[in-house]
């Protein structure tokens, strides 16, 4: 059973979002409102992409929560493996 209420903000953290994260951030939890389930960022290198993910996990725990373990999934996809080493890091 899936709930379709939308995620709560992100918890604040001791990192300053900058504001084009924090609008991808809004965006994504707006459309999810909106029953969105499938979304990607995309924003140019070197913005804080990775920042962003952890932005999301936190914006989307509550909801993730529900479902067992086995069904929380989240993909990140990159051209390199250490950027998803750095994802990895940043997310646990």
């Amino acid at each position: 059973m899936q709930s379709t209420s939308p995620p709560v903000a992100a918890k604040p953290d001791a990192y300053q979002a900058r504001y084009y994260q924090t609008e991808a951030l809004q965006a994504s939890v707006t459309a999810f409102g909106q029953k969105i389930r499938r979304q990607i960022v995309g924003i140019p290198t070197g913005t804080g992409k990775t920042v962003i993910l952890a932005q999301l996990l936190d914006a989307y725990r509550s909801w993730l929560e529900m479902f067992p373990v086995t069904h929380r999934k989240m993909i990140v996809v990159a051209h390199r493996e250490e950027l998803l080493h750095q994802a990895t890091d940043k997310i646990l």
